[in-house]
């Protein structure tokens, strides 16, 4: 026989259940942005963007593209290398890390976005996928051990080296002015610390503090006279002080270490345009173009400036934009570079 008032307790448990699955339903309906093909923006997709070695890299540009390679969106790691996107619908989608900086080849990572249809073919769950990305140095570049020498042994002192780990912590925690502190402590006690003193020169110049940046990669050049990337930067450090021609003799040093490094090259090119050496800036940047195999849009647009603006040549120029332009359809620059083209091509029909 059944307990009528057991029944009547389980009747008002199911509808108390119902009430509040609907007022979840009903929050969610709220909260959530639906967008066109049903699918909710709450969608993201974030990760760290590594070297070979584990280290995480920032200003590293990443872009969200769609199954078919088009350009979604784009964005940048932050100081500890984090990229991030949202907003996106249910599909499948591609990531490409490609750094302006340091001479890593781009990579591409394969995600997907999945949404269960929970009423009304509504997508109200949303996912949230983490990708890291791993870099791979490329072939004769600037990071590449194997080809440039860059391995470099040193016996450092107990009490640098606990200065120098405390550093890379503090970084790590977003402690910038108590890492250089410490690097600097760790200089101190050992002037050669070539790893201290690389990583100063990083941290000065992405804090624009580019004098300083320039000292400690001079230091450590002098240290390891076979760090490419210690004369790179301090060639770039000097070309962002605008002088040009320290900034020269830098990069041909760091162009003797590793001499396949379409980066150097390219920083070297640009260097010298802008210190109206024309013709050996063009045999420097067509080198970089050819090594990049395309993969290095900025040493079209350096090309483009270098015909257009100093050589005359403006058929040339056009058609290097239009190289660079189909590389980054979407770019932030799009309108203006189209503009630029039609300038060109208007000095051709007139020439």
């Amino acid at each position: 026989m059944i307990n009528l008032p057991f029944l009547s307790m389980l009747k008002s448990f199911f509808l108390v259940l119902i009430l509040l699955v609907a007022i979840v339903f009903q929050a969610q309906a709220k909260v959530s942005t639906i967008s066109s093909k049903g699918n909710i923006v709450a969608n993201s997709i974030s990760g760290i963007v590594f070297d070979n070695r584990r280290n995480a890299l920032p200003d590293v540009d990443v872009e969200l593209l769609d199954d078919l390679y088009r350009f979604v969106s784009r964005t940048r790691t932050d100081p500890t290398g984090r990229y991030f996107f949202s907003g996106m619908g249910q599909g499948r989608y591609k990531i490409r890390a490609f750094p302006l900086l340091l001479d890593f080849e781009e990579a591409v990572v394969d995600v997907e976005i999945v949404n269960f249809q929970l009423r009304n073919d509504r997508n109200l769950s949303s996912d949230s996928i983490i990708q890291d990305i791993f870099l791979r140095p490329r072939r004769g570049g600037l990071n590449d051990d194997e080809m440039t020498g860059t391995i470099f042994v040193q016996n450092t002192p107990k009490d640098a080296e606990r200065l120098y780990v405390k550093a890379l912590e503090d970084f790590k925690g977003k402690r910038v002015e108590e890492g250089i502190k410490n690097l600097q402590a760790a200089v101190s006690i050992f002037p050669e610390y070539y790893s201290a003193l690389e990583r100063l020169g990083n941290e000065f110049f992405k804090l624009k503090q580019y004098e300083i940046a320039a000292q400690a990669f001079l230091k450590a050049g002098e240290v390891n006279r076979k760090s490419a990337i210690a004369y790179y930067m301090l060639g770039y450090s000097f070309y962002m002080l605008k002088n040009y021609k320290a900034a020269n003799i830098a990069l041909r040093q760091a162009l003797t270490i590793t001499p396949a490094s379409p980066r150097v090259l390219l920083m070297l090119g640009t260097s010298l345009r802008l210190n109206n050496e024309y013709e050996e800036s063009e045999k420097q940047l067509k080198q970089a173009k050819k090594l990049a195999e395309g993969n290095l849009p900025d040493i079209n647009m350096q090309l483009a400036l270098l015909y257009g603006n100093n050589l005359k040549r403006y058929k040339e120029a056009a058609d290097e934009l239009e190289i660079y332009l189909k590389a980054r359809p979407d770019g932030e620059n799009t309108k203006f570079i189209k503009e630029l083209i039609k300038k060109f091509k208007e000095k051709i029909a007139k020439s």
